[in-house]
This record gives C-alpha cells, sequence and structure tokens, in this order.
C-alpha cells in the first residue's frame, strides 16, 4: 500500500514538472514574438500587436470604439540618431479602411477644463492593406512622458 503512495505521489510530482516545463516554455515564446524591432542607421521602430478595439458601427460612415490610454502604443519610432526621443502610436483598426484609399476623419474624446470634449485630431498614416490607421498617442524623452491631450480613450472614426 505505502510503495503504492510512493508511485502515485512521483508520478504526480513528474506530472506537474512537465506541465511547468511546458508553461514556462510556452510563456518564453509569447513573449519572443510580442514585439519585433527593426534598426537602421538613423531610426529605430517596435511594432506591438494591434488588439482588437471595442467598437460599435453607429452608420456605414461612423465607427467608435475605444483604446487603453495607458499603454504604450502600438508602433514606437524614434527618429533621431541616438533614439532618445520616442513617438508614440496607437493603431485603430477597420474592415471600412481595408483597400481604400480613403482619408477619414479622427475625432479622439479629450477633457479639457474638466470637460470631455470630441476633437479633430490628425492621424499619421494608414495601411490601407491592412485597414489600420495611425494617430501620435505621446512622446517619451529622458524616460518623460508628454501627452498631446488628456484622451480619455474614446474615438470616432468617420469616413466621407
Amino acid at each position: 500500500m505505502q510503495e503504492n503512495i510512493v508511485k502515485i505521489s512521483g508520478g504526480v510530482a513528474l506530472m506537474f514538472s512537465v506541465f511547468l516545463l511546458l508553461a514556462t516554455t510556452k510563456q518564453l515564446i509569447n513573449k519572443d514574438t510580442l514585439s519585433t524591432k527593426i534598426i537602421n542607421k538613423t531610426a529605430e521602430e517596435t511594432v506591438l500587436p494591434i488588439t482588437p478595439d471595442q467598437k460599435t458601427e453607429l452608420s456605414e460612415k461612423i465607427i467608435r470604439g475605444t483604446f487603453n490610454p495607458s499603454t504604450p502604443g502600438n508602433v514606437i519610432k524614434s527618429y533621431d540618431e541616438k533614439n532618445q526621443i520616442f513617438f508614440n502610436y496607437k493603431a485603430i483598426s477597420s474592415e471600412k479602411i481595408k483597400d481604400q484609399e480613403l482619408k477619414p476623419i479622427l475625432k479622439l474624446e479629450t477633457i479639457s477644463n474638466g470637460q470631455t470634449i470630441w476633437k479633430e485630431i490628425p492621424w499619421s498614416w494608414i495601411d490601407h492593406n491592412q485597414g489600420i490607421l495611425y494617430f501620435h498617442f505621446k512622446t517619451v524623452e529622458n524616460e518623460i512622458e508628454t501627452f498631446p491631450e488628456n484622451y480619455t480613450g474614446k474615438y470616432q472614426l468617420i469616413i466621407e
């Protein structure tokens, strides 16, 4: 009887060890694929995965959604040679701008003087092949974050 208990507990310990090894390996593999760095002589760019936004399509021309204003952004670029200033860009994906040469209007909800207002924000570029619009979200210089606006995280993408 005692011999069976020892064999069973040894088997459980071995199974648990294999499980932890597999879980750790999977986590390490995921960390390696989460970000990609592309470096050339004068610029550095970090591309992070684009998470699906919470979207509501009010009509065929207006898409509303939210993004998390506390995350670093989806694309981080440095244009200076010493890579000391980083520009963080958020991404908004929509099938409505995929394979279209549209120039949508981007409005973000901001807080100004205690009031929430919708403000038209210039977007930086559009990847029409994937249907992704990017806009400048914040600048990081010497580990100090500067936001062009006080964003709430809500957006409207108006397709004209």
